[in-house]
């Protein structure tokens, strides 16, 4: 369980590093360091986080909590250009599996089903409070993201503990699970009932964890991005969340990428993608 660091490449491999919040990333940076975390949730379930650490500099620092998609699948030390750039302008980020993850099992992939989702949603909270006990992140300084699924616990981090977060980022989130499993491809759909629920049985329990029911509890700013052909996660969840922030006079950003589905795959989006998050958290995480 002690933390160790792997060497990865460096954000000048990332495509056109230099215009990435501005402009402001030097032309050569050290690659972020790469610890491994494994501490206990609220209840006491074991969960791991991999911690991307800026260079050194003020400690602790600004930080991202940032959840992978799926929900079945898991984050692993490896190249991320998000995380390489963040890092690069000061911000680190800590990337925790949560219950549900893949790789640790058939029991914890399961403990996030149906009802159980909800200690999904309160590994959330562990994970904020276990970064900025131990010095990943500075408090009052934590942001939240992720995508897909991944989207949908930012979302949900931002309106369940809207006091832990400064600023949050979902690309592709999950806003109204019952309006995506009405939406999303009729196969996905099948899956995904397995995971969330039935739609017209467990009705109440979707809507509960859907962060858009519980959008009037939003405090932090919030960006979304989302690709215009998506058929996994249709773009109306994102807008009807766009539209419902803006109604009650919150601060919220908006991009859709025009061509592109789930997976951002253009090299101009990808590289707007990159763009639109780091200065996002620069601006509102005081770097």
């Amino acid at each position: 369980q002690a933390p160790w660091a792997v060497h990865v490449a460096t954000p000048q491999d990332i495509e056109r590093p230099r215009t990435v919040a501005g402009g402001r990333a030097p032309r050569s940076c050290p690659p972020a360091a790469v610890r491994h975390h494994v501490f206990a949730a609220h209840d006491g379930v074991s969960l791991d986080g991999w911690e991307y650490a800026p260079p050194p500099g003020a400690r602790p620092p600004p930080a991202v909590l940032y959840f992978h998609g799926g929900p079945r699948e898991q984050t692993t030390p490896e190249f991320h250009p998000l995380f390489q750039a963040l890092a690069a302008h000061g911000v680190a980020v800590f990337a925790p599996n949560v219950r549900g993850s893949a790789g640790f099992g058939k029991r914890f992939l399961a403990l996030d089903d149906g009802p159980l989702r909800r200690d999904a949603v309160r590994d959330i909270a562990s994970c904020a409070a276990y970064a900025v006990k131990h010095g990943i992140a500075r408090r009052g300084a934590l942001g939240i993201a992720g995508r897909s699924y991944g989207g949908f616990l930012a979302l949900s981090g931002l309106v369940q503990f809207p006091e832990l977060f400064a600023a949050g980022a979902s690309a592709c989130g999950i806003a109204d699970i019952a309006g995506y499993l009405a939406g999303t491809t009729p196969w996905l759909g099948a899956v995904s009932q397995a995971e969330y629920g039935d739609p017209v049985r467990d009705a109440p329990l979707l809507r509960a964890l859907s962060p858009l029911a519980s959008i009037g509890r939003l405090r932090a700013p919030l960006l979304l991005l989302h690709g215009r052909e998506d058929t996994n996660v249709p773009l109306c969840q994102t807008l009807a969340l766009r539209d419902a922030v803006t109604a009650r006079g919150g601060a919220v950003r908006c991009v859709i990428l025009d061509g592109e589905g789930h997976i951002v795959r253009g090299r101009d989006a990808r590289v707007r993608y990159l763009e639109e998050i780091v200065r996002w958290f620069v601006a509102h995480l005081h770097c």
